[in-house]
């Protein structure tokens, strides 16, 4: 079946003679008299009647026209958004799961203000996971934190978070969990009505005993009941490296992928968790938790998006490409991450 010739049928049949549907589609009469003979051949039935002035449908003339009507009119319309596949392709995203818990909804929340015809997929995922997107060409961008990883690809810096250790207002540390004394030297663990200043006296502490808990050392970090992000996460893999350098290793009592989860484990007094302080502010504000100091760790992800650098950019992907550069330099969008061959 050509499509042409169902335009040739439909053209016979609105003028009534083959010499009005050759003059209305530009053709000659002989190319009309051809396609309706290769219609009439593949139905094995004649679909209009020859008339002294002009032809008519048949009954299967008119049975065929209806079908082909609904084809002609998919393929015009899909004629007419040709120019537009680009403008109506959706950028597709994937961002690590802390991104897209407070960045990622801000910057796609003032581009569809500015751009309301801008489409967007969004995928989350842990900070490897989106990596591994984006290198399938399943993305046409990621939102990653951590160094910038090796590969062809642009980055946009997008500034960076602090990670920060929080427990329930009573949250109180087992003295059990301690071994020794050594680690109470220089008042990492103040005193209060919980526990006398006698009571530390000497080189062990009674078991069953609790310290409130203000600053901890990394050692003693690492004894606390933690409550931390699943390992390939960004904010696990800051906190593992950083303790590896110290020779140390977090066991959790309570591992997830979700933050939320982890943020309401800790205003239960579970233990301890550590995420971004961006994550922790509402909790901080409620005064449901409190921030814990950690004795000489200073622990910090910077945030990026990156995208091949021989992805096809479309008109949409352009303009979230210059949001973020103008992001990322705090002024207007400059600069085309194009490339010139594109």
């Amino acid at each position: 079946m050509v499509l042409r010739y169902l335009e040739i049928l439909e053209a016979v049949a609105e003028c009534g003679t083959f010499t009005g549907a050759a003059k209305k589609l530009y053709i000659t009469q002989s190319a009309v008299s051809h396609a309706v003979a290769e219609l009439e051949k593949q139905a094995g039935t004649v679909l209009f009647e020859r008339l002294p002035k002009g032809a008519v449908l048949t009954q299967c003339g008119v049975s065929l026209l209806e079908e082909a009507r609904s084809i002609l009119t998919a393929c015009r319309n899909l004629d007419r958004r040709m120019n537009c596949l680009e403008e109506n392709a959706p950028v597709k995203i994937v961002s690590s799961i802390t991104i897209a818990s407070f960045l990622l909804p801000e910057i796609l929340r003032e581009l569809k203000m500015s751009h309301p015809q801008i489409r967007f997929s969004v995928g989350v995922a842990s900070a490897n996971a989106a990596l591994g997107i984006l290198q399938r060409g399943d993305a046409d961008m990621a939102f990653w934190e951590g160094t910038a990883p090796q590969g062809n690809f642009h980055t946009i810096p997008l500034g960076a978070y602090s990670l920060c250790a929080a427990c329930a207002p009573e949250f109180v540390l087992p003295v059990d969990t301690l071994s020794g004394d050594s680690l109470l030297s220089g008042g990492m663990l103040p005193v209060d009505t919980l526990l006398s200043e006698s009571t530390l006296s000497g080189d062990s502490l009674s078991p069953g005993l609790v310290l409130p808990v203000d600053t901890l050392s990394p050692e003693l970090l690492c004894r606390c009941p933690l409550l931390l992000r699943e390992q390939g996460s960004a904010i696990r893999d800051t906190l593992d490296n950083t303790l590896a350098l110290l020779g140390l290793k977090a066991e959790p009592v309570w591992e997830s992928v979700n933050s939320l989860a982890l943020v309401k484990a800790a205003e239960a007094g579970l233990g301890i968790t550590i995420l971004p302080e961006r994550l922790l502010a509402d909790s901080l504000l409620l005064k449901k938790l409190r921030i814990i100091h950690l004795d000489k760790i200073n622990m910090e992800n910077q945030m990026l998006a990156l995208f091949h650098k021989d992805r096809y950019i479309t008109k949409p992907f352009q303009i979230l490409i210059d949001r973020l550069q103008a992001l990322a330099t705090g002024c207007s969008p400059a600069g085309q991450a194009r490339r010139e061959d594109q």
